[in-house]
Order: C-alpha cells, then structure tokens, then sequence
C-alpha cells in the first residue's frame, strides 16, 4: 500500500517509524479479516486501517470521515491503491440519530464533534452505524471518533446484535470526559451484547483476556465467540514487518 506523508502529521505516518501504525491492532485485522469481509471503519481519517483491509486483505471496507480536508485526502488515498470498487468512503459523522453538528477541523487526527461557537469548525452531517451499512454483512468494525463514542454505539444496536460481527477494536480513553461520559458506560454495551475486552499479541496469536478496557494504549479489541477469533487469526497467513514474518 502507498500513502502521502505530510510533515507535521499523526496517524499514518506511523508507519514509516513504527513498521506499522497501531502494531497490534493493525496485526489483529491483517490477521483476522479474509477476502469479500465486510469491515466497518468509523474515524477513517486518512484511510489507514482501511488500506489494510481492503488493500492487503481484499476485504470490502466502509469509511467513514467527517472533516472535509481529511476525506478528501482519504479518497486521494484510495485512488493511490486503485481501491474504489472495495473501500466505499462516506463523509459523515456517527452519533445515536440523525442531526447537523459541528466538528474541529485544528486538531489534525484528533478533530471532534465541538459547540456551535468553536471558532475552527465545519458544519458536518450525523448519521447513524445502523443506516450506514446492512447489520448482518459486518464482521469487524473499529471505532475512533474521540470521545464520542458511545452515541456512536447507541446508533448501532442492529450491527452490534449481530452475530456476525465478531469484534470491535475501540478507543476509550479520558476524552470521553469532553461530553460527560465515564468509559464504564461504553464497556458495559458491549458486555451487554456479549463482547468481553482483550487486547493482541501479534508474535504469538493469542488473545489475552482483560478485566475492563486497555487503559494502557489507545485501543482495546472486544470479542463475541473468542474461539471463533482466536483460530482464525491462528490460520491467517504471515505479514512481513521490517524482514521479519509474523
């Protein structure tokens, strides 16, 4: 895969210093997703996560970005990888219902849904994960939508009664304190929908079991039907990481 480097910017650029931008989880989807899946990318930003499903994995990906700038260098990357038939970019916001919000467009990776007299901002509209997608078709969705999500996961009670979805990789962190939301909320929707939390080991395959989410990195990996997961990514073929196979 290819993609533009900017100076000064976060997120895929990554890859140049790291071999791989968010190791494990980045691991966990080349390992787990196979030809024709349908991933769900909510917070696309420039396409990373998106690239390696569709690009590496041929698996079909649905991206979702807000901010204008960003999404038109989400398409550019697109493009550049020749993926329009299997990575469908939409240019949206997720919340619990159908509105018009504002989103901060000065953060670079870490723009977010801010109030009416932000002075850095772009009115965006907000759609729902249930409308965005057929509930039954995903298997893997990633979520970062910087503190927002857990209206973005009360807007998607189809896709995440699904059984065929078999897990979500999701940022939880203290931003979710900008909308008066306690991270104990959003774990408790997936425990309700049968996902427990754990997080990668990419050398060895195996996922370990956590008491609550990853506070110790930016994501952590909720799964139903752990042993469903865990031996699919068990068979999935080696990447090469810097020369070395894994």
């Amino acid at each position: 895969m290819k993609f533009y480097a900017y100076a000064g910017e976060a997120g895929i650029v990554g890859n140049i210093w790291y071999g791989l931008f968010e190791f494990e989880e980045s691991i966990f989807v080349l390992h787990f997703l196979r030809k024709d899946d349908l991933f769900l990318d909510i917070g696309a930003n420039v396409g990373h996560y998106s690239l390696l499903a569709s690009g590496v994995k041929r698996a079909n990906s649905i991206a979702i970005e807000p901010v204008p700038a960003t999404f038109e260098k989400l398409k550019t990357h697109i493009s550049l990888n020749k993926l329009q038939k299997s990575i469908t970019p939409v240019r949206c916001g997720v919340g619990q219902q159908n509105a018009t919000l504002y989103f901060s467009t000065d953060k670079s990776t870490m723009n977010r849904i801010v109030a009416k007299d932000y002075n850095n901002k772009v009115e965006v509209p907000i759609t729902t994960i249930d409308t965005l997608c057929d509930a039954k078709k995903v298997c893997l969705m990633k979520i970062d939508v910087e503190g927002y999500e857990k209206f973005a996961l009360d807007g998607a009670k189809n896709v995440l009664k699904n059984n065929g979805l078999k897990a979500v990789i999701i940022e939880i962190n203290d931003s979710v304190k900008y909308y008066n939301i306690n991270a104990d909320e959003i774990v408790s929707i997936f425990y309700k929908n049968g996902f427990k939390p754990y997080k990668y080991e990419p050398t060895t395959r195996k996922l370990i079991l956590l008491d609550t989410y990853n506070s110790h990195q930016f994501n952590t990996i909720f799964i139903r039907d752990v042993d469903y997961v865990q031996k699919r990514v068990a068979g999935a073929e080696k990447v090469k990481i810097w020369n070395k196979l894994i």
